[in-house]
């Protein structure tokens, strides 16, 4: 829940944000009457921010949701068609910057995820003498 909570806060924040240094978008956005959101957040993180967002704002999230590989490549794919379906575009951040280096991305994007990689393993199966050197430094 914890998890959840942070990736809403950032995006909202980071939504809210946006929106209010810009009315003149904020009105459009109400006159378009939707948002289109490409995320690789899991639907019980990803609805409830679309609620919040249409609450707050007035307009309707419509959600496309993926694995952030696929994410990218939708993104990648509709931009070489100079199709861009997608008003915002929320995923990981190895490939939100894949985004960046196609120039996908606006000047103004804010990261709003904080990935962690853990290794972990069976004490009773693997003994401390037996990690590798360079992997005993973080046990």
């Amino acid at each position: 829940m914890r998890r959840f909570t942070h990736a809403f806060l950032c995006w909202l924040l980071a939504s809210s944000a946006v929106l209010a240094q810009d009315a003149q978008l904020a009105e459009r956005a109400r006159r378009e009457g939707r948002v289109v959101l490409y995320t690789s957040l899991a639907p019980t993180e990803s609805a409830p921010l679309a609620a919040a967002f249409e609450k707050k704002y007035g307009v309707k999230v419509e959600l496309w949701r993926a694995a952030s590989s696929k994410v990218v490549q939708r993104t990648i794919t509709e931009a070489q068609a100079r199709r861009y379906a997608a008003d915002v575009v929320e995923t990981n951040g190895p490939e939100m910057e894949m985004l960046s280096r196609e120039r996908l991305l606006g000047e103004r994007w804010v990261p709003d995820r904080l990935n962690f990689f853990v290794v972990g393993y069976n004490t009773s199966k693997v003994k401390r003498a037996e990690i590798p050197e360079i992997g005993r430094a973080h046990v």
